[in-house]
C-alpha cells in the first residue's frame, strides 16, 4: 500500500549507492550518499515525489549521527515515520503518531541511538535505533493538542530536547541515558520568549548555546547551562529589528531552518 509506495520512493535515491563505493570505503559510501540525495533534491522539479507517494507532503528528514550503518530518517504525509538503512538496503515505517495525527518533525538524538518524532497534535514518539522499538509507554504530550511540532533539537550533551512549532514557546524535555525522557515533564525555556511561531531550532556543537527562529524573522540566542537549564534572550550580536534586539530579516518572514558549522563558528 502507501508505505510500500514511500519506501520504494526512498529507494530510487539511494538505489545507485552499490556503485558509488566498495565495501571497503562505508564511510566515503555514505558521504557519497549524502552528495547523491543533495543533488537529486536540488535537480527535481518535484521533491515529495522522492520520498513521498504522489498525493503526499515531505516534512522533516534526518541523517543518524555517530553510527556505524547510516539511516535515514523521513516524515511525510501520514501518521508514520519512515527509516531506511542504507548500508543493509532495508526500511521499515513507524507509527510514530496517533492515527488521526500526520508525522511533522525527526530528530536523531546526539549519539544516533534514539530518534524522535514530532506530530502535529503537540505529541513527540521515542524510538530506539537498535531495533526501531519504542522508548516509553507512550507519545509524550509537549504542547496542546491544537498545537503542530515543527522542528526539534537534541543538545550535544544528551541531557535535553528543545521542541518547537505552532506556540511562542520552546519546550524542553528532560532525557534519560538512553535517549527516552526522564521523569520530569517538559517545561518552557526561561528568559526571552520568541515573538511568533517557532519554526527552527540548533544547538551549537559545544552544546552552550541554542538558536531558535521564529516566524516573524528574528533568532534569539539562548545560555544552555551544565545541569540542563535553558535561557534566551536577544543578544547585541544579532542588531537589528525592533529596539535593535534580535536578528529581523524582514517582517513576517520566517526563519524556516538554520545550522551551526560542525567547528561551531
Amino acid at each position: 500500500g502507501h508505505v510500500d509506495q514511500a519506501l520504494q520512493g526512498s529507494l530510487s535515491v539511494v538505489a545507485g549507492m552499490r556503485g558509488l563505493a566498495g565495501d571497503g570505503d562505508k564511510a566515503g559510501l555514505r558521504a557519497q550518499v549524502r552528495d547523491l540525495l543533495i543533488s537529486t533534491l536540488r535537480g527535481t522539479d518535484d521533491v515529495r515525489r522522492l520520498f513521498i507517494v504522489d498525493d503526499g507532503a515531505f516534512h522533516s528528514v534526518a541523517f543518524q549521527p555517530n553510527q556505524e550503518h547510516a539511516v535515514l530518517a523521513y516524515a511525510g504525509s501520514d501518521h508514520r515515520v519512515y527509516v531506511y538503512e542504507l548500508d543493509a538496503d532495508v526500511g521499515k515505517s513507524l507509527p510514530a503518531c496517533s492515527p488521526r495525527a500526520v508525522a511533522t518533525a525527526v530528530a536523531f538524538d546526539a549519539t544516533g541511538r534514539s530518534l524522535v518524532a514530532g506530530c502535529d497534535d503537540g505529541t513527540i514518539s521515542f524510538w530506539s535505533s537498535m531495533d526501531w522499538t519504542r522508548l516509553g509507554s507512550g507519545n509524550l504530550q509537549v504542547f496542546d493538542r491544537r498545537v503542530k511540532v515543527w522542528t526539534i533539537a537534541a543538545s550535544p550533551s544528551g541531557r535535553v530536547l528543545a521542541v518547537g512549532g505552532t506556540d511562542n514557546r520552546v519546550m524542553l524535555v528532560p532525557l534519560g541515558p538512553d535517549g527516552a525522557p526522564s521523569h520530569e515533564p517538559p517545561h518552557p525555556a526561561g528568559g526571552d520568549a520568541p515573538r511568533g511561531h517557532v519554526w527552527s531550532l540548533a544547538f551549537s556543537p559545544s552544546g552552550d548555546a541554542l538558536l531558535v527562529g521564529d516566524g516573524v524573522g528574528s533568532v534569539l540566542q539562548c545560555e544552555v547551562r551544565a545541569a540542563g537549564s535553558v535561557t534566551c534572550g536577544r543578544s547585541a550580536e544579532y542588531p537589528g529589528g525592533a529596539g535593535g534586539s534580535g536578528q529581523d530579516r524582514a517582517s513576517a518572514d520566517a526563519i524556516r531552518a538554520f545550522s551551526f558549522a560542525p567547528d561551531g563558528l
